[in-house]
């Protein structure tokens, strides 16, 4: 499984940063945190079962000295799916929509087994834009799950399949699919109104924005225009407005069947110190790029700054690369990220953060300092501070939140770090012959950041 499948099976299930994966072991770790609302207390004690039996029908239970009630805790409320009535073009045909609950759901990701049918809810059944869609809702293993079907416009309801991992929907606002080969569907409360921004704008001064459109919107119900994703996704995002206020927004699934990652572009190091990149290192700096503004290859000029071992002190270091991606309005996007690969090709990758440059800024000025996650042992992971000045940068300093100084290097000398990463510092920058220039850490993660590190949802 490489790491574009996961992402696009974990957004079918949540909509949360995507965990970069090209391992078993990675793979697991995004399927427990996918199942976590399944745990259950469960009581193993034969005494304490008892005791619980005795307060349900209601004799007394005594505990430590003799009169002493113990005290019963609440439990808390179940989960409970929207509070939304049948939507679609079938809601008023009862035959249709018991077809619709009685469908077999997804059998993957390795989902929580399927409510009960009598336990199950249909949310929405009807045709839209050329195709029929179904939602059913239901609780199970703790948690209430959702499951999309699809199918051709006029189809029985009963052949209609599933399409997508199952995905959470307690306590929701809104709920988002989008099958391979068609637009989007949002589903909200009725009344409200839905907008759609199609990825990151980055302007020719390094500032970065989202532009919102509406779309239809028809009692809570919206499609949405999904443009073609590339390898690496799709950066648009929604939001649902209750009135003129935005109630919540949400990340537009990724289509399934256009998860291909393409053989990332062979690049060489500017940086004399730079060393041959590990190909799921370039993809995952670029890919993180261009999943965020929606961009394609084409779009942009990538340049490797800099590649090579982190140096940690151990043994065993992943490789990360420094990569400058000039985007369309001519702003340079730089992008951390590593990779952990073994000669048999298994191991695991990540991006660690973009941060974006105004138009006209030297590629040999650039500098920055970016927070990466390491796996180490099981799902653990190590905060790492990467720190990178190209040879035309100059001296490069770390503070911590505090003001205190914690790394240095000079340009071209390659990266180095600091473990654990110093949280939200700042990288002052002394080019030779420019004024000294401050630049916020880059937090982890997909999110591009300008200069001061805000984001677009900032």
């Amino acid at each position: 499984m490489n790491e574009q499948d996961l992402r696009t099976l974990l957004h079918g299930a949540a909509a949360g940063p995507p965990a970069a994966v090209l391992d078993d072991d990675a793979a697991t770790d995004a399927v427990v945190a996918t199942s976590r609302a399944r745990r259950r207390q469960r009581l193993g004690l034969a005494a304490l079962g008892l005791a619980v039996a005795l307060v349900a029908a209601g004799v007394p239970v005594l505990s430590g000295e003799r009169g002493t009630p113990v005290e019963q805790v609440a439990a808390p409320p179940a989960p409970a799916p929207p509070d939304w009535p049948v939507r679609g073009s079938l809601a008023g045909d009862g035959d249709a929509v018991e077809a619709a609950r009685r469908l077999p759901w997804s059998d993957a990701p390795s989902p929580p087994s399927a409510p009960p049918v009598a336990d199950r809810e249909v949310l929405f059944l009807g045709d839209v834009d050329g195709r029929r869609w179904a939602l059913v809702v239901g609780p199970t293993d703790g948690q209430v799950a959702g499951q999309w079907f699809t199918g051709p416009a006029g189809a029985d309801p009963a052949a209609l399949v599933a399409d997508g991992a199952v995905q959470p929907v307690a306590g929701v606002a809104s709920v988002a699919h989008a099958p391979a080969g068609g637009p989007g569907i949002v589903l909200a409360d009725p009344g409200t109104r839905i907008e759609v921004s199609p990825g990151v704008v980055v302007d020719a001064d390094g500032t970065v924005r989202r532009d919102f459109t509406a779309v239809e919107t028809v009692d809570g119900v919206a499609v949405v225009p999904v443009a073609e994703s590339g390898p690496y996704g799709t950066g648009a995002v929604y939001r649902v407005l209750s009135g003129d206020e935005p109630a919540t927004e949400g990340t537009l699934p990724v289509p399934s069947g256009t998860s291909d990652v393409s053989d990332p572009p062979v690049l060489t190091p500017l940086d004399p110190a730079g060393e041959p990149a590990v190909p799921e290192a370039v993809d995952h700096a670029l890919g993180a790029v261009l999943a965020e503004t929606g961009l394609r290859e084409e779009d942009v000029r990538p340049d490797l700054l800099w590649s090579g071992p982190v140096p940690r002190g151990t043994a065993a270091s992943p490789d990360a690369v420094v990569l400058a991606v000039t985007l369309p309005s001519g702003a340079v996007a730089v992008a951390v990220a590593w990779a952990d690969i073994e000669p048999s090709g298994a191991g695991s990758a990540g991006s660690c953060g973009v941060q974006v440059h105004p138009a006209g800024t030297p590629l040999d000025g650039l500098a920055v300092a970016a927070e990466c996650l390491f796996p180490t042992r099981g799902f653990a992971h190590e905060s790492v501070l990467v720190v990178y000045a190209a040879p035309g940068a100059g001296r490069v300093e770390v503070l911590d939140a505090g003001g205190t100084p914690v790394a240095a290097t000079t340009g071209g000398s390659g990266a180095i770090t600091v473990t654990p990463a110093p949280g939200r510092g700042v990288l002052r920058v002394e080019r030779p012959g420019a004024p000294v220039t401050e630049l916020a850490v880059v937090p982890t993660g997909d999110v591009l950041v300008d200069r001061a590190g805000r984001s677009a949802e900032d």
